[in-house]
């Protein structure tokens, strides 16, 4: 901010002190986002019930608007939840930003100077699908029967959307900003204060997931009216000062026209997602949803289970299969160093388990290459079927178009006679009316 001495605008020395605070703000705003406070996170994909009653932490929220940054201007702001649960509709909030270049010995050509506090209430709501009784194809129309631009309003605020998107919370609301400005761009520059009053409208959507509570984004704006004065100054680089201009300097007006507060692409700290706040909670839907987790999860326990006692199985075959060869083995050495034959010596327990279980495999494998075998003969006997029947529909509809050019040729020569012999009959008619 700057005050008037001798027709020159000079420094404010008490904003040099806020000033040096100013890089302050990003910090508080850094810690308050990657801070180790004990917050609780939240999944984009979470099916559970929410706790009804939140802490006074977890109604918290704190954004900052990038395209401020953009711009240059430093910001932070702050959003309170009025009701103490997940279904909350209503917030109030505050922004400031700030941005006041107060450190310069020398005067600028270019100034570029703003500080603003914005008070801001909101309320959320989500879109749902049409009702199929009301919307039968699921499309929602605009309302013709009122003036256009009334259609226009209630067709863009109303909740039946044919793409509701669930995961969005919108938002409307009314704000109130307090700025202090200082511009200069040219030769005249401008500084005064400003008010304005207006509406807000945005929505918000889950982004990122941290490990102690979630980012979103913010996508919106804030427009209104606005009140404002300004005094006029300049730039005098002998006198190193800024010559005020009262001729050009005005008081309090209204601005002719609505007045664009701000527009925010902002990122948002919750400790609860976008996704699951300020949305009423479908206990059955969430049952539901519960149940069919459960059942998912029991028929893949049962897949595992199945999987481990087949391996199991496979496992003790193995064994079996192991343990018959070491005996036979055995047997064999035993029967060489007797000298007998070898069936002459009696199978071993592990031999007659092996033996049986072989067997069994046996069996089964020729079980299995007869029904393949079935199966192959009957695929072959289908195909040779599909083969007789194409062949057979073949030669009928050959047979039919043989006869049907058959007959179209006993036409054409029926009617090529039928002209000749009208031809003939005409002439003969003719040569009996000349010679008569």
């Amino acid at each position: 901010m700057y005050i008037f001495n001798n027709n020159c605008i000079l420094s404010n020395r008490l904003l040099s002190t806020i000033m040096a605070a100013r890089k302050y703000l990003l910090y508080v705003f850094l810690w308050m986002l990657f801070g180790t406070q004990p917050l609780t996170a939240q999944s984009f994909n979470s099916n559970t019930s929410h706790n009804d009653t939140l802490k006074f932490h977890e109604r918290l929220s704190f954004r900052t608007n990038t395209i401020d940054w953009l711009l240059l201007r430093p910001n932070i702001g702050m959003e309170f939840d009025l009701r103490a649960g997940d279904y909350n509709k209503w917030t109030i909030g505050v922004d400031a930003l700030y941005n006041w270049k107060t450190k310069e010995t020398d005067v600028n050509p270019y100034v570029y100077d703003i500080m603003q506090v914005t008070l801001e209430g909101r309320k959320y709501y989500r879109t749902r699908r049409p009702d199929r009784d009301l919307y039968p194809d699921g499309v929602v129309t605009r309302d013709t029967s009122v003036p256009a631009f009334v259609g226009w309003l209630k067709y863009i605020t109303r909740l039946d959307r044919a793409k509701a998107r669930s995961w969005r919370a919108y938002y409307w609301g009314a704000y109130a900003s307090a700025t202090q400005y200082s511009f200069k761009f040219g030769d005249t520059g401008y500084q005064g204060p400003a008010y304005s009053v207006g509406a807000s409208f945005g929505y918000g959507i889950p982004l990122y997931v941290l490990g102690n509570g979630t980012i979103d984004l913010e996508i919106g704006g804030r427009i209104g009216a606005a009140i404002t004065k300004y005094d006029a100054y300049t730039v005098d680089f002998e006198g190193n000062c800024y010559p005020y201009l009262p001729e050009k300097s005005k008081g309090y007006h209204f601005l002719p026209y609505p007045v664009i507060n701000d527009l925010h692409l902002s990122l948002v700290y919750r400790t609860r997602s976008i996704r699951n706040k300020y949305r009423k909670p479908n206990f059955a839907k969430e049952k539901e949803m519960m149940e069919r987790q459960y059942e998912i999860d029991a028929r893949h326990d049962s897949i595992l289970e199945a999987r481990r006692l087949r391996k199991e199985e496979m496992r003790s075959q193995v064994e079996i299969v192991g343990k018959a060869k070491k005996a036979k083995k055995l047997r064999k050495q035993r029967a060489d160093s007797l000298g007998v034959a070898l069936d002459s010596i009696p199978l071993t327990p592990e031999e007659i388990k092996a033996k049986a279980l072989i067997d069994k495999l046996e069996q089964q494998k020729l079980e299995e290459q007869q029904r393949k075998n079935e199966q192959k003969l009957l695929r072959k006997k289908e195909k040779e079927d599909k083969r007789v029947a194409d062949n057979l529909a073949t030669k009928e509809a050959k047979m039919a178009s043989d006869e049907a050019k058959k007959a179209s040729k006993e036409a054409k020569k029926a009617a090529k006679q039928a002209k000749k012999a009208a031809k003939k009959a005409s002439t003969d008619a003719d040569r009996k009316e000349i010679e008569q």
